[in-house]
């Protein structure tokens, strides 16, 4: 078994690149639980910024400058535009301070997030 495999992960999940076997992995940390014990009293969680290569659907890493859009419930990356208003940030990643790692289209809040 090499370093981008999980140990405790018998199933065919696909290998994934070095750095999101890193993230992956340290789901299992100490410090990364008590990271997200924090984020969830404020409803926040932790997640794996990724696409998937458009031919082999293999994992691959989210680009800086791109955010996952949902819209219309299906899913796309695209460059990251700050002033388009009708994309709601849903997740987020450091990058010299909070970057949005996806988005939701705003109506998308109303028609098929609400409760």
């Amino acid at each position: 078994m090499n370093e981008n495999q999980d140990a405790t992960n018998t199933s065919s999940v696909p290998e994934l690149p070095e750095q999101l076997a890193i993230a992956r992995n340290a789901i299992q940390l100490p410090e990364v639980q008590e990271m997200m014990r924090k984020l969830s009293v404020y409803n926040l969680g932790v997640y794996m910024p990724h696409m998937h290569d458009e031919k082999t659907g293999a994992f691959q890493l989210l680009p800086e400058g791109m955010t996952q859009v949902e819209d219309d419930l299906k899913v796309s990356f695209q460059s990251v535009d700050p002033s388009d208003r009708s994309f709601v940030p849903v997740a987020w990643v450091w990058q010299d301070g909070p970057t949005p790692g996806a988005t939701c289209k705003a109506i998308c809040n109303l028609a098929h997030h609400a409760p």
